[in-house]
């Protein structure tokens, strides 16, 4: 990455960040998530990058999309491809099996499990359900899983139990995982976001930040963290970086597109590289 891809992101407001946010996460899987592989979209929403995933997988990969909104759900599972290669799960994904609340806010994008995390986003609470929590790691045998390629996770400042819920499963498949998140907001314990970072590196991944910069301190602000597989040349720090350089310069040369759940990129259609 160079300084001019880096300083990109400083002059940017608070919304293209996070556009840009998700233009890279959707770079990212366009370009490393291949046929036949199995992803994972964990607090799918309403689906944007899961049918990139889906696009990229083909008929004969498959994509796990959990979603605790029983409303967005029940949408989701109502997809041609769903009960093909495409599996819904109605649940969040957290460090234990079991149930939780959900606190559904009127932007569904900032609903979350963490009530601190709906309070920083100042989000105005629509009501609060009751839902299923299953572990990433309980998937491996009710599914038969031999191999995990990618995994995305956007679950607005749960992270952390995503992650305490998936260890096997990092351990076992090496996936590429995209965190969408600022550090900032991942809990209010400063020994919470070290375990984050602590717990990535001890797996043997490397982090890098959206706008190409390595993270190796918990104090550093970003909007998403990509953990690559120390042992993996595909998907390794280097062709990530490389992934995020042409993301940043497609963003720009197709005008500052704004993200929206529903239609993706509204002032773009198209194809990022």
């Amino acid at each position: 990455m160079t300084e001019e891809h880096v300083g990109l992101w400083t002059q940017l407001n608070l919304d293209q960040q996070a556009s840009l946010a998700e233009w890279v996460t959707d770079c990212v899987i366009g370009l490393h998530v291949k046929p036949n592989d199995i992803a994972i979209d964990v607090g799918a929403n309403y689906g944007a990058h899961t049918q990139t995933m889906l696009d990229n997988v083909g008929q004969n990969g498959m994509v796990l999309a959990l979603e605790p909104n029983p409303d967005i759900a029940s949408q989701l599972a109502k997809w041609p491809a769903a009960g093909r290669n495409l599996q819904v799960f109605a649940c969040a994904a957290g460090s234990a099996n079991g149930r939780g609340l959900l606190h559904v806010t009127a932007n569904p994008g900032y609903s979350s499990l963490s009530a601190e995390a709906v309070g920083d986003h100042r989000q105005s609470l629509d009501r609060i359900v009751e839902v299923e929590i299953r572990t990433l790691d309980s998937l491996i045998p009710e599914l038969c899983l031999k191999e995990v390629q990618f995994v995305k996770i956007d679950v607005e400042g749960w992270e952390i139990e995503v992650l305490r819920g998936a260890v096997s499963l990092i351990r076992e498949f090496r996936p590429l995982i995209v965190l969408e998140m600022s550090l900032h907001k991942v809990g209010a314990q400063h020994e919470n976001k070290a375990f984050l970072l602590c717990l990535l590196q001890d797996l043997n991944y490397r982090l890098v930040a959206a706008d190409g910069r390595e993270v190796t301190s918990f104090s550093e602000g970003c909007w998403q963290l990509i953990a690559c597989p120390v042992d993996a040349e595909s998907h390794g720090l280097s062709a990530v970086r490389r992934t995020i350089e042409s993301a940043c310069e497609s963003y720009v040369a197709h005008g500052f597109p704004v993200w929206t759940p529903y239609d993706k990129f509204a002032s773009s259609r198209d194809e990022k590289p």
